[in-house]
């Protein structure tokens, strides 16, 4: 079966070729390269369950995934806060909670504001240099990790 059935589909294709040879219509912005290229009969689709598409869900799966550790960790920080003062191992944690007479609130929020702080930067820098995002953001859910093993096991 051919894949231009009338005149009009291969009018569309033919236009589509000439845009895509003219220095002026990239520029213009009413058509972009990879949409002529995928619009061309020739042209390969990617396959549907290939990694191209897998790919653009990374960066996202891992910013979820830390920001899931970080509300683990404040739950747990609210569920056991009578007993902070004796398990507590983080010195910054632990003068968070002095200053505050071992009142967790001050923790908390410092936990919130800095995993805000943090995921925001990690979008910010994903989004100017991805693959700079991507490395850091692949670090910080490696620390994550060993943070929710810490805490699961511990």
């Amino acid at each position: 079966m051919p894949v231009c059935e009338t005149e009009f589909d291969i009018n569309a294709i033919r236009l589509l070729r000439q845009a895509s040879d003219s220095a002026a219509a990239p520029q213009r912005g009413f058509l972009k390269p990879d949409l002529m290229v995928m619009a061309s009969p020739t042209a390969e689709l990617p396959a549907i369950g290939s990694f191209a598409g897998r790919r653009d869900w990374v960066f996202p799966c891992l910013w979820i995934f830390i920001s899931c550790v970080s509300a683990f960790d404040t739950y747990l920080t609210v569920r056991f806060q009578e007993h902070l003062r004796y398990h507590e191992q983080n010195p910054i944690g632990r003068m968070l909670l002095q200053l505050a007479e071992w009142e967790p609130s001050l923790l908390i929020s410092s936990k919130f504001l800095g995993s805000t702080l943090v995921l925001g930067i990690l979008t910010a820098v994903y989004l100017k240099h991805r693959r700079v995002g991507f490395t850091v953001a692949a670090a910080l859910a490696a620390f994550q990790l060993g943070l929710l093993g810490y805490l699961v096991l511990i």
